[in-house]
């Protein structure tokens, strides 16, 4: 790296503290105008690292519609860790304008972007529109991606219906397939997690199948373990044996007394 690349880097560093300490004088995540396009520019022409830190910066504050839209071109990118930057920051930001374009680019159709995506809306709350994404990724032919859903999932959990403490139908029988079937062992694992997450009690046979297989991946078994540990135990009612009514006791009459004879 010359010296002036390293010079480069160290003003985006300095940049990016220089943000964070503004917004904290100033108690407030808005981003100056000038502060923000500068970060915006280095987003978009800069070198890995202070891409990276951009994205960084952008997400901590209020970037306004031209940093988010800079944050969503940049999940598009060929670098995967700004990729994921990228979506960190769209996720840390939150709002509709971010979030909305978690869930656009959730339906892209380019794995890469997918993935990072999946990654970002795991930090979510889980509800219906974060939980309908994740559940459509699961489908994914590429197993990144398949990976990336199945562990948000295992990180946000699953909406409740609404004024109820009943879970919405959730995927498990999908996660089910997954854990039984999937070639990746990374998918199998993450499968596992979510399902340990997910809570349902009928899912422990298949968790203790994978984890008693020999020929598992060891971090299959070992998620699989966590996850059986994580799952409701249930009670078996009690067994309530009714017993009828006792019946009045009836004297016992003797036998009449022989006659004398």
């Amino acid at each position: 790296m010359s010296f002036l690349d390293r010079l480069a880097d160290l003003w985006a560093r300095f940049l990016a503290w220089l943000v964070g300490l503004r917004m904290d004088a100033a108690g407030s995540k808005k981003l100056p105008s000038a502060d923000r396009d500068t970060l915006v520019v280095l987003l978009d022409e800069g070198r890995p690292g202070q891409r990276w830190l951009a994205a960084e910066a952008l997400g901590e504050s209020d970037p306004g519609r031209n940093g988010v839209d800079a944050l969503a071109a940049a999940l598009d990118s060929d670098d995967p860790l700004l990729r994921n930057e990228a979506g960190a920051a769209l996720a840390q930001i939150g709002g509709r304008s971010a979030r909305g374009v978690l869930i656009e680019s959730a339906a892209s159709g380019k794995p890469a972007i997918q993935a990072a995506v999946a990654d970002a809306l795991g930090h979510y709350p889980a509800d219906d529109t974060v939980a309908a994404a994740l559940e459509q990724l699961l489908e994914s032919p590429d197993a990144l991606v398949r990976q990336s859903a199945a562990e948000a999932l295992a990180r946000t959990g699953w909406p409740r219906e609404r004024r109820s403490t009943d879970l919405r139908p959730a995927p498990a029988s999908r996660l089910l397939t997954l854990l039984a079937e999937d070639t990746d062992p990374m998918v199998r694992r993450a499968a596992a997690l979510a399902l340990g997450r997910l809570g349902d009690p009928a899912t422990r046979e298949a968790l203790h199948a994978r984890q008693e297989d020999p020929d598992e991946d060891w971090r299959v078994r070992e998620a699989a373990a966590l996850a059986a540990s994580r799952l409701p135990t249930v009670t078996p009612a009690t067994l309530v044996v009714e017993t009828p009514p006792e019946s009045p006791e009836v004297e016992s009459q003797a036998p009449p007394n022989q006659p004398e004879e």
